[in-house]
């Protein structure tokens, strides 16, 4: 049985003002196979309800993301789900995604995840390929052919990825070494050194990636947490890519030096360049 485990998260939002939520609930009728919703609330000084139509985990604290998918595959698992889709608060889900999935549903090779392409705007954002050379910092090329995707390093973003829930436990699940940046990397990493295969829906979904705009949402704090996760990263993928990810971090910091509003993070780069940490 195709049964399927879907978890929202959720971090300073009302449900009723979830993009993903409100678009789900108006297509999630023309999934062909049962589901389970899960809102999975990180955010304490909000509550969210009881329902007859989902589960609800409301946090103590900001669990981010590593921990609530690790809930929601242990959950999974119990129920002897099959698949496991993860979705943010701002992403608009079509009719013609779910149109799309059934059809991938019954698809014969054994897939590692089902993922739509994902654009901001006119931009490419995620699936793309890396050298298992270089790893994800060097040239990477964007995936936009639907299909299957064999004998590729993959990167993609958690979000709207539908993942096998044996993939999953065959990888160790969602590492909480990277509870919120770097963790979609890590995880593909995983998935794609385990010889998974993906399929590429061919569908367009929209996606606000609130990192993109450095005036509006960046914060001393949260650059700290990708840099690091970054880092880290590329330590455990090896000496190629963490030199790689250097030469990226140089060239950052000189935008940053003849920027003036990336100027407030200069420290943080020239930190984790020289000590290998920005805190």
């Amino acid at each position: 049985m195709n049964e399927i485990q879907i978890i929202l998260v959720l971090y300073r939002t009302e449900l009723q003002d979830s993009l993903s939520y409100l678009t789900l609930c108006e297509h999630i009728h023309r999934l062909s196979v049962p589901y389970e919703l899960l809102i999975y609330n990180n955010s304490t000084e909000i509550k969210i309800k009881e329902s007859t139509e989902y589960i609800v985990v409301n946090a103590e604290k900001n669990n981010m993301l590593a921990q609530a998918y690790n809930y929601a595959l242990e959950r999974a698992v119990k129920n002897n789900r099959k698949w496991l889709l993860l979705l943010d608060q701002d992403t608009f889900l079509s009719e013609e995604y779910f149109e799309r999935l059934n059809v991938a549903l019954n698809l014969q090779v054994k897939v590692a995840a089902i993922l739509p392409v994902l654009k901001c705007k006119d931009k490419h954002l995620s699936p793309r390929s890396y050298s298992s050379i270089f790893g994800p910092w060097g040239k990477t090329n964007n995936i936009e052919e639907s299909g299957i995707i064999s004998n590729k390093m993959v990167s993609a973003f958690n979000s709207v990825a539908f993942l096998s829930i044996n993939s999953l436990q065959e990888t160790g699940g969602f590492s909480e070494e990277f509870p919120l940046d770097a963790l979609d990397t890590h995880l593909f990493y995983k998935l794609s050194r385990n010889g998974g295969y993906f399929y590429l829906l061919d569908v367009v979904l929209q996606h606000n990636l609130s990192v993109l705009d450095y005036s509006k949402y960046m914060t001393k704090e949260r650059y700290d947490s990708i840099v690091n996760a970054e880092y880290i990263l590329s330590k455990q993928m090896g000496i190629i890519p963490l030199m790689t990810l250097k030469v990226r971090l140089f060239f950052r910091l000189c935008k940053q030096i003849l920027v003036r509003k990336k100027r407030p993070y200069v420290i943080a780069t020239l930190k984790i360049l020289v000590f290998g940490n920005s805190y």
